[in-house]
């Protein structure tokens, strides 16, 4: 499932039976393949990269940005979401 409208986009593999997706990314973001599993997902995009935000099934935020995974301190309380201008 496409987790933006552009074509060629992130795509994430959803799991229905449990209404979540399963962490598994394609073609993935930089070296990162698999992130925790989640529930909603937001790209923060920068001059140079894209900032990934997952909002991960067990209630922390993960930040993604091609070479490592961060977990942030903040609690995701329903998910994540971007818009432009």
């Amino acid at each position: 499932m496409p987790l933006t409208p552009e074509d060629g986009s992130l795509r994430a593999f959803y799991a229905g039976s449990r209404n979540f997706f399963t962490g598994a990314l394609s073609p993935g973001i930089g070296k990162i393949s698999n992130v925790p599993a989640f529930y909603s997902a937001a790209a923060l995009p920068h001059s140079t990269y894209t900032l990934w935000v997952f909002a991960a099934v067990d209630g922390s935020l993960h930040l993604v940005d091609g070479m490592t995974i961060r977990q942030s301190a903040t609690q995701a309380q329903s998910g994540v979401a971007t818009w432009r201008r």
